[in-house]
């Protein structure tokens, strides 16, 4: 909740998300809903091209892209999305591979 405009759960209309702030990607969060780790992975760059300069900080983990199981064991992480692609997404930010509830 920032300001005047509010994002939910669930919500990835990015239209309403301002680009004047930092923020904070949850990628596990992003991965909900993609048919493969490959569609996924493609949904999370498209937001990194578009976003990538607000981008400071991370939450790593990964789910089986129906929920949020919260798997951060960043071998298990880097196994399924490539240690490379999430090494790029680290370069020149924060990070933590977030524990679930």
């Amino acid at each position: 909740n920032y300001g005047k405009w509010d994002l939910t759960h669930g919500q990835t209309n990015w239209k309403h998300v301002p680009k004047n702030i930092d923020l904070c990607i949850d990628i596990g969060h992003l991965m909900i809903g993609s048919k493969t780790f490959k569609d996924a992975k493609n949904r999370i760059d498209n937001i990194f091209k578009t976003r990538g300069k607000q981008i400071k900080h991370l939450h790593l983990h990964i789910n089986n892209l129906e929920n949020d199981l919260h798997i951060n064991d960043p071998k298990k992480v880097d196994q399924k999305m490539s240690s490379n692609w999430i090494n790029n997404l680290k370069v020149n930010r924060t990070f933590i591979y977030e524990k679930g509830e």
